[in-house]
């Protein structure tokens, strides 16, 4: 005996509900690897960005130890904008004001950053303390 055959009209749309819910599911699975990788290409950048920040500081720190062993007085100090005697730098790290022109120096560093381009680096010394030779 052959089973009956059902008619379309008896269809409740079951495989239609499935089918939905299945697709809502893949959904958003896929919206969240998107945002997770989105994640992890910010945190690649900005570990990146601090690496090339840290080579550039010493760089920057190797420019001035060249400066400072190649001085043969302190007099200049206070007599130009980014040489410091003893107290007299500018309090604070984090303040716009100190890395200005009147206040620290640029220097060019000998590498490129990830686009290519030359970086350059701000620098002041204060000096610390008498210095004998």
């Amino acid at each position: 005996m052959q089973a009956p055959i059902k008619s379309i009209g008896n269809q409740r749309g079951a495989v239609l509900v499935v089918s939905l819910i299945i697709l809502l599911v893949l959904t958003l699975i896929g919206v969240s690897t998107a945002r997770t990788l989105q994640l992890e290409e910010k945190m690649t950048f900005a570990s990146r960005d601090a690496k090339v920040a840290l080579e550039v500081a010493e760089a920057l720190v190797r420019q001035g130890e060249r400066y400072i062993d190649g001085l043969s007085t302190t007099g200049n100090f206070n007599s130009q904008t980014w040489l410091y005697k003893e107290g007299d730098a500018p309090n604070s790290l984090y303040d716009a004001n100190t890395w200005d022109e009147t206040n620290s120096k640029v220097f060019d560093v000998p590498m490129k950053g990830p686009d290519g381009q030359s970086l350059q680096g701000k620098m002041y010394i204060e000096m610390a303390g008498v210095a004998d030779k």
